[in-house]
């Protein structure tokens, strides 16, 4: 049944808009915990949550797709006022979107599973290994190609590359640090046996709009951002999907003010 939603529009799972508004087509993927389906097949994420907070304040009406990376993102390069959740943004992409965000920051990280006796401590020796699961057209997986990684294994199946690495098909999966406990979860895998082999950078990830967009649905989707990041909402969706010590450290890489909790974190 979820394959049968994967493919398909996941409807109208956002706020009502005023009548005068363009309705707005968003896509996104399967990467959990920003972006994925619940059991019953509804489209949930912090990235998610994000979102609709975004097309509340800007009073949009949006509809959802769901589809493998490489689909979503060639159908947000064709289609005028559509968007892309969550992305990149990198040098290569930078004047193909216009972006809103950022949404929050990530670390593109190297796991391996615990038992493995791999060991890395840069990406010369990341070179070496047999093979890398990676997604085909991430940002993350384009990223080592650039470098000129030969040992990528590519594919747009995210839970299946996370049981390819427990089956050991492959040396270490390249994926962020925000979502790789819920992914090993969805993979019906133990997180525990997850271990950093190798943290490669940071990135921002953010809201991306096709380049022919009306510049008035940038400029509200810009502003509301501004109301987001600014209110408590914003702090309670990273709470409740990393947790309060990881939304301390995301409002500290982003440059936030940790303006609504005096708790202490050690």
């Amino acid at each position: 049944m979820i394959k049968l939603v994967f493919w398909m529009c996941i409807g109208w799972l956002f706020f009502p808009a005023h009548a005068t508004k363009p309705t707005l087509n968003f896509y996104t993927e399967i990467s959990p915990p920003g972006n994925y389906l619940d059991e019953s097949g509804i489209l949930v994420g912090s990235s998610v949550e994000m979102i609709e907070e975004l097309n509340r304040i800007a009073s949009y009406r949006v509809k959802s797709h769901v589809f493998p990376w490489t689909r979503a993102y060639q159908k947000v390069l064709k289609r005028p006022n559509s968007a892309i959740f969550s992305i990149s943004r990198t040098p290569q992409r930078e004047d193909l979107f216009h972006w809103v965000g950022p949404l929050l920051r990530v670390k593109w990280v190297l796991y391996k599973h615990r038992d493995s006796q791999i060991e890395i401590a840069n990406l010369d020796d990341a070179k070496q290994l047999t093979s890398i699961a990676a997604t085909r057209n991430d940002a993350k997986a384009d990223y080592l190609l650039s470098l000129g990684f030969k040992n990528l294994d590519l594919s747009e199946d995210n839970i299946g590359r996370m049981r390819k690495l427990y089956a050991n098909h492959n040396d270490v999966i390249l994926t962020s640090n925000l979502g790789v406990e819920r992914l090993a979860e969805l993979a019906l895998q133990d997180p525990e046996h997850l271990e950093i082999a190798l943290e490669v950078k940071s990135s921002d990830i953010y809201l991306a709009f096709n380049k022919e967009t009306d510049q008035q649905i940038i400029d509200d989707y810009k502003r509301a951002f501004e109301v987001l990041q600014k209110s408590p909402i914003y702090y309670e969706i990273l709470v409740k999907w990393y947790g309060e010590k990881a939304t301390h450290e995301i409002f500290q890489s982003i440059g936030l003010k940790w303006a609504f909790t005096e708790r202490t974190y050690h």
